[in-house]
């Protein structure tokens, strides 16, 4: 570059800013630079070369808001709002069929600049070695596979001290993946130590759900819409106009009960972080992932995934939860959770999702119907509650129409070629808060 412009804020949010360290060295070391006043309200006294224009122009914030605001002619191309292409660039872009994750279906729901970001530029964030939420989930999902996998012909729980030792054993292994040769520095072996101590409390009380539950764990980490003959086959939605959808993804666990010819089926989402699952989510085409993964085993067409786990029989949805719990963040002052701790991080789990109306099904999940292990409680008259934790057969076939209906709108809003950066709030929180692709859309201010 031949130039460095630097931007010193006056006001922000109303209030005086001055200017800070760095811009004072830079006055001290350059005492010729060359300084000017940029006003919103008197676009004469701004001093730009058409270059840095149109750079603060692509930019977010207040600086670039104002470039646009005073250079309408840069605004257009730069607002993200209303970013869109031709149909034809579409149909050269994806060649009329469309692979579809569930990750890939909220991110376009949250916001389509961020799914054509992701998933279609594929645009990265930075490579800076951290461990984020992403590496932690991947390493309890695998810590919990390797364990319940060793201990299915178990009865459950293990004694303590087994207990301890096989996680202990199976998380050092893992380590050896996380961070590569195991934990040597004195941050790793922190974080591995607040790790273990998370995943303790996850085996533990999956061991005490599984010690009186008529489900067990069947698969982990299962595929979904994958060409190997293990995966399950995932329904093709055909568009109006001819396009394909093709469904991807993984479950973290299935458990299955046998009953005669028929299997019943759970799928469960590991998520380490508090989740509540809410029917209404579907409709506006995020957290698809439960009943999408439940269906589509049901309608599972003949195959070898089919003949494994039903052979000749029906497969039944009993129900898809989420098993939640907060690890806690790895650079958190909380002390490892231990005696009174480990049992208050035990009754933090909570497991919500629905689940098949029908009282002898949850029964064989959670035998008092507590709601501890299942999200339904006994009415005290012998029968449940009924409410938003249950569905029958007819609802769920209801549902999964809908589920349907929601990824075609989802399929023809691409291949109309809508990018436009309009980012939809969920629960009260703006998606711009934890997009890596946010100094890029320049929507505005993030919240907080």
């Amino acid at each position: 570059s031949e130039n460095v412009t630097v931007i010193v804020p006056e006001t922000s949010g109303g209030d005086e800013r001055r200017p800070s360290l760095g811009v004072l060295r830079l006055r001290e070391l350059f005492s010729d630079i060359p300084e000017y006043t940029f006003s919103t309200d008197d676009p004469e006294m701004s001093a730009w070369n058409e270059r840095d224009v149109r750079t603060l122009a692509h930019s977010a914030g207040a600086g670039g808001a104002a470039a646009r605001m005073i250079f309408p002619e840069y605004a257009e191309a730069s607002d993200a709002s209303a970013e869109q292409f031709s149909r034809a660039d579409s149909d050269e872009i994806f060649g009329g069929r469309l692979n579809l994750s569930e990750s890939a279906m909220t991110a376009y729901s949250s916001c389509h600049y961020k799914y054509f970001s992701q998933f279609v530029l594929r645009l990265s964030e930075d490579n800076i070695a951290r461990l984020n939420p992403a590496d932690a989930g991947t390493f309890i999902h695998a810590v919990l596979e390797k364990f319940f996998r060793t201990v299915k012909d178990r009865d459950l729980p293990l004694p303590e001290d087994e207990e301890r030792a096989l996680c202990d054993r199976i998380c050092e292994t893992e380590a050896e993946r996380l961070w590569d040769g195991g934990a040597r520095t004195k941050r790793q072996r922190y974080l591995l130590r607040r790790l273990r101590a998370s995943v303790g409390v996850f085996i533990h009380s999956l061991s005490l759900e599984f010690a009186q539950s008529l489900f067990s764990p069947w698969r982990f980490e299962q595929g979904v819409g994958y060409s190997d003959d293990s995966s399950v086959p995932a329904p093709t939605i055909i568009l109006p106009d001819g396009w394909e959808i093709r469904l991807r993804g993984r479950i973290d666990r299935i458990d299955v009960m046998r009953d005669g010819g028929d299997t019943y089926v759970r799928v469960v989402d590991y998520k380490t972080s508090s989740k509540e699952f809410r029917l209404a989510d579907i409709y506006e085409g995020i957290n698809l992932q439960l009943l999408l993964y439940l269906f589509t085993i049901w309608k599972c067409p003949p195959s070898k995934f089919r003949d494994a786990l039903a052979g000749d029989g029906e497969i039944i949805p009993a129900g898809a939860l989420y098993f939640s719990a907060r690890p806690g963040e790895a650079s958190a002052d909380d002390p490892i959770p231990d005696g009174e701790g480990f049992v208050q991080a035990l009754a933090d789990v909570s497991r919500t999702g629905i689940v098949l109306s029908d009282k002898r099904i949850i029964e064989a999940m959670d035998r008092m119907i507590s709601g501890k292990y299942a999200p339904v409680k006994s009415d005290g008259k012998g029968g449940i509650k009924e409410g938003a934790g249950t569905a029958d057969l007819k609802k769920f076939s209801e549902l999964y129409i809908d589920i349907c209906d929601v990824i075609k709108k989802i399929g023809e809003d691409i291949a109309a070629g809508h990018a436009e950066a309009e980012p939809k709030s969920h629960g009260g929180k703006s998606p711009c808060n934890y997009c890596a692709y946010y100094p890029m859309c320049r929507k505005g201010e993030r919240d907080g």
